[in-house]
Formats: C-alpha cells, sequence, structure tokens
C-alpha cells in the first residue's frame, strides 16, 4: 500500500471518528435508551447497538438513517425534554412569552 494511500485512509478514518463522537454527544442518550429497549431479535438491533456503542465509517451513514426514519420521533423527544425547564421560565416571567401577532 502506498504512502497516499495510508494517507487517505488515515484522513478517512480520522473524519469518521470525528462524526462518530459527534453522533455519541448529540443522539447518544437517545440512541443507547432506543437500542436497550428494541428487541434483540427485531432486524435494526444491530444497527441501534452499533450506534449507542461503536465508532467508524458505518456511524454517519447509521445516524443518517436512524435520523431521517424517525424525525418525527426525535422532534418529539427535543421538544418534550427541556419542557419542563421552559415552563418554569415562562412561569417566572409570563411577559417573556412572544407574542404571535408580532
Amino acid at each position: 500500500m502506498g504512502t497516499k494511500h495510508r494517507l487517505a485512509l488515515l484522513i478517512f478514518h480520522s473524519i469518521s471518528n470525528i462524526i462518530s463522537e459527534e453522533v455519541h454527544e448529540t443522539l447518544g442518550p437517545v440512541v443507547r435508551q432506543m437500542a436497550e429497549e428494541y428487541p434483540e431479535d427485531g432486524i435494526a438491533h444491530g444497527m441501534l447497538k452499533f450506534l449507542a456503542e461503536q465508532r467508524g465509517q458505518w456511524q454517519p451513514q447509521s445516524a443518517r438513517a436512524v435520523g431521517i426514519g424517525s424525525v418525527g420521533l426525535h422532534s418529539a423527544i427535543l421538544n418534550n425534554e427541556p419542557s419542563p425547564v421552559v415552563y418554569t421560565a415562562i412561569s417566572g416571567n409570563p411577559h417573556a412569552i412572544p407574542d404571535a401577532a408580532q
């Protein structure tokens, strides 16, 4: 294997690892819970397990597949999780609610 080929692979693996870390930091808690609760004999078990625990070139592809396939799910989680904090902030200052007419 030539030097250029090795260098290209090194760059490719570095980029994959960076993306893997981003996936673990952003989607990690959601994906780990999905992987724990998903049946072991389900067809997506391997992909969810990989997303939850592994790193590598399939991480971005798997993350994209889960993201596209469950946009509504992720949106619901991302909208509902901070709700208690938002409600507390609004109750402390009801004038902070944006006026929909403006």
